[in-house]
């Protein structure tokens, strides 16, 4: 008897185990054992579909829904699983030669929407305009289309046309246009000239390679005409690259101060950028002028030298646009790019706008910060 007692007892407790949804294991494991029940959760109910369903489905097609449900419930556009197909087209678009557009786009409200035309691109020529959204490309509805989805199709071969429809604020018909792709050479100061009262005023257009050279020329020039005070439009402004914000701030910042901050969950991705040179117009009065239009690297521009009191911010409420995706590579040259950081301003302001699909939707409450000088903005 002290044997069979011996033998049973575990048994009693593993039937108790299981009898209970397996209580004993979450108790003991914690949060794992209800990662390990949801897991299991999750392979019953696709062993059922797949052997059960009146549709036939195939059980890799399963697993390809389940993935792109998972990525579409983060509210993330910027985040997304890629073929090996999609992985090297986004690999040709951004190291090789193609031809294209010349627009910044990003989803809005569940449909591509124009940020900003760049300057001398086939967009701007054809008449295309910030805010406008792309519902179809050579026939086809963009609806629920991400970002890299709009990217293929209008990034190709060079001379050849892609034909869009655009729904525009005001107007009842969808507008065609009709582009020709081409390469697109983009020059970040459009214009620079004097107004009256010894103010100058530069149109900067997009961050580019040589941004923070452009701007400084720009500068310079007005200055050698008598400016005392600077105007700078960033209201068409869709961004570019990061690392020519974070200089052309420097030009305004003294030594030391941040420029900007980049958050993260991991602590790779958790970095501080400082101006490393002093202020070369210290004491010039200087005004930034924004939109719903004014993007990404904009922002942070805008955003540093609104924090540390340098510039005066006069306009609208800006795009939003501040996250960091970083690209991870999975088995069969699959890839996953996922949002790992966002941007924050100086005194701690995410420039990273909440997405919503819904237009109605309310914003949430805004925050309150204070400045260096302890203005609330």
């Amino acid at each position: 008897m002290k044997i069979k007692r011996a033998v049973l007892a575990p048994i009693v407790v593993t039937a108790i185990a299981f009898a209970t949804g397996g209580w004993f294991l979450q108790r003991g494991v914690g949060s794992e054992g209800s990662v390990y029940f949801q897991a299991r959760l999750f392979e019953e109910v696709l062993h059922h579909i797949s052997d059960r369903y009146g549709d036939q489905k195939d059980p890799s097609s399963l697993y390809r829904m389940a993935i792109d449900g998972l990525l579409h419930e983060l509210g993330d556009p910027h985040t997304a699983f890629m073929t090996p197909e999609e992985y090297n087209n986004l690999r040709v678009q951004t190291q090789g030669e193609y031809g294209g557009i010349g627009a910044e786009i990003d989803k809005r409200d569940g449909w591509i929407t124009i940020v900003a035309p760049l300057p001398n691109s086939p967009a701007e020529r054809a008449g295309l305009q910030a805010g406008d959204k792309i519902v179809e490309i050579d026939g086809q509805s963009t609806r629920d289309w991400s970002t890299d989805d709009a990217v293929r199709k209008l990034r190709g071969p060079k001379g050849k046309a892609v034909d869009v429809k655009v729904a525009r604020i005001g107007v009842e018909e969808l507008i065609p246009f009709r582009l020709v792709r081409d390469e697109i050479h983009i020059e970040s100061v459009r214009s620079a000239y004097m107004l009256g009262d010894r103010i100058g005023y530069v149109d900067l257009r997009v961050f580019s390679e040589n941004t923070t050279e452009e701007l400084r020329k720009a500068i310079d020039g007005l200055r050698a005409q008598g400016m005392r005070g600077l105007i700078i439009d960033v209201r068409a402004n869709p961004g570019g690259l990061l690392d020519q914000a974070i200089a052309a701030s420097d030009l305004f910042l003294e030594r030391g101060q941040k420029v900007s901050e980049l958050r993260g969950r991991t602590a790779n991705m958790n970095q501080t950028f400082r101006a490393t040179t002093a202020d070369q117009y210290k004491g010039m009065p200087i005004v930034i002028l924004t939109g719903p239009y004014t993007a990404s690297a904009s922002e942070i521009l805008a955003g540093a030298l609104q924090d540390h009191d340098r510039a005066l911010i006069l306009g609208e409420r800006t795009f939003g646009k501040g996250s960091v995706q970083t690209l991870y590579q999975l088995p069969e040259n699959h890839y996953l790019k996922m949002t790992t950081a966002r941007w924050y301003t100086p005194v701690g302001r995410s420039i990273q706008r909440p997405h919503r699909e819904d237009t109605t939707a309310v914003d949430d409450k805004v925050e309150t910060y204070r400045t260096a000088a302890g203005r609330v903005i």
